[in-house]
């Protein structure tokens, strides 16, 4: 990810992406290891993850204290996005399956609607930004017909 992105991430959501562990986690040597194209839903969950982490903060200072609570590794694995928490509630785990799961139909470079692609090496990917040998045949028909309609809008 860009990193005017993942600074703006940070900056608004302080709790969710804090590296005050002593940088020896993924999080805090790697930040977010994905595309830009995922940093709109990412930031739609840490919206809902920060006032949860606000609430564990004020009520386990302690756990906080430990290192609880926080995004210890953000990335993209086999096509989709993992979110690691180090600890947390049923409800902060549920906004981050539910993230994981939206990820595979958004396409990491643009975030556009997308699907998993690639063979060995998955990545989730939209028509534009998919390797040539990743596009299926109806794909590749129906953009071309969306290309000749588009042409002849503009005659």
């Amino acid at each position: 990810m860009r990193k005017e992105l993942a600074e703006a991430l940070t900056k608004d959501f302080p709790l969710t992406f804090t590296s005050e562990r002593g940088g020896r986690e993924p999080w805090s040597m790697f930040g977010f290891e994905c595309g830009d194209g995922w940093e709109p839903s990412i930031r739609f969950a840490a919206e809902h993850l920060e006032p949860l982490i606000q609430k564990a903060k004020e009520e386990d200072p302690e756990g906080y204290e430990a290192g609880y609570y926080r995004t210890s590794q953000l990335k993209e694995k086999f096509g989709t996005g993992r979110w690691y928490l180090s600890g947390g509630t049923d409800a902060m785990q549920d906004i981050v399956e539910k993230w994981e799961a939206a990820t595979v139909s958004i396409c990491e470079t643009c975030g556009k609607p997308g699907e998993l692609r690639g063979h060995g090496w998955l990545y989730t990917a939209c028509f534009e930004h998919a390797k040539v040998q990743d596009r299926d045949s109806l794909e590749i028909v129906e953009k071309a017909s969306e290309a000749k309609e588009k042409s002849n809008e503009n005659v």
